[in-house]
């Protein structure tokens, strides 16, 4: 959902170009204006053919496994998936910028409970003691902001629980225990 009031947002800047969506299932939360295609980001073959037909210069990675996914889609979509569209985007000249969404719990949380800031927090790792989530985020977060670079801008957002508007999961949750 977060997605779909991105696209919603950049739909009304008169300064945004053209908003394009490739998604797994792109017939949801669909917005007039904006473009669809199916993909995923674990297909690298059709991210890369994606991208050449669109040539985005701005991409939003908004891609994730749900929390409680097992580890497997984890991996596959948080950590793969990342690294095929950094590779495809890297790759086109086009590109200029990835941003992409993380969470705040890719983060290692220190015991002392000092302030983060970027030099000083630690991303979770594989080896780390967390959940898959936590890991596969941390990993990801690592891999975009290591790809940073003079032909590709990357930025992480790291996310805390978000709902509102078109919420799937933390509303209906709350309104099912009413």
């Amino acid at each position: 959902f977060i997605g779909s009031n991105l696209v919603r947002t950049l739909l009304n800047d008169p300064e945004s170009g053209p908003i394009t969506v490739i998604s797994r299932k792109p017939q949801h939360n669909q917005h007039s204006g904006a473009s669809y295609f199916t993909g995923s980001v674990n297909d690298e073959t059709r991210m890369r053919e994606l991208l050449f037909k669109i040539q985005p210069r701005i991409i939003f990675h908004l891609a994730s496994a749900a929390p409680e996914s097992p580890l497997k889609e984890q991996n596959t979509t948080n950590v793969r998936g990342t690294q095929i569209l950094l590779k495809c985007a890297s790759r086109l000249p086009f590109v200029k910028a990835l941003v992409y969404t993380s969470s705040h719990e890719g983060v290692e949380i220190e015991p002392r409970n000092e302030q983060l800031t970027e030099e000083t927090c630690k991303m979770l790792t594989e080896k780390s003691t967390a959940t898959p989530h936590q890991k596969s985020k941390g990993t990801a977060d690592a891999l975009v902001l290591a790809a940073n670079g003079e032909n590709l801008r990357t930025a992480v957002l790291r996310l805390p629980p978000v709902y509102g508007e078109g919420d799937p999961r933390l509303i209906p949750s709350i309104m099912g225990m009413m």
